[in-house]
């Protein structure tokens, strides 16, 4: 058995146990990878630029735009497994302890991108 037929029939009995296809979650995360980091940026730079200025980060209109895009883009694929998956009981305890992981590995990485940069110039 060839390893391309061996995946699809891995796919298929995750399609038929769980009702969700794995190229469309595959092909969400792909999707969405671009925008995360072009929004992860720019929120980067505006906190950069809010704290440079003393100024509440919530109060820079681009990070308030960005922080959603970001988390937006973040949690599309999974958004997918929950609404349409039939997950057991496990599979939620795994899906809600990933989401926590990545939302504390976010902030954490929004955290360390302005503490840790040089100042910015609005050049």
């Amino acid at each position: 058995m060839s390893r391309v037929s061996m995946l699809g029939q891995w796919a298929d009995s995750i399609r038929a146990t769980y009702h969700v296809d794995p190229r469309v979650f595959i092909a969400l995360v792909l999707t969405t990878i671009p925008p995360f980091y072009v929004a992860f940026a720019v929120a980067v730079r505006s906190a950069l630029r809010a704290r440079r200025g003393g100024i509440p980060i919530w109060t820079d209109r681009t990070f308030v735009v960005a922080v959603p895009v970001v988390v937006a883009t973040w949690l599309l694929p999974y958004a997918y497994v929950a609404l349409f998956g039939r997950l057991p009981v496990w599979g939620w305890v795994v899906f809600l302890a990933l989401l926590c992981v990545g939302a504390v590995r976010l902030a954490a990485a929004m955290r360390h991108r302005t503490s840790n940069a040089p100042e910015v110039t609005d050049e």
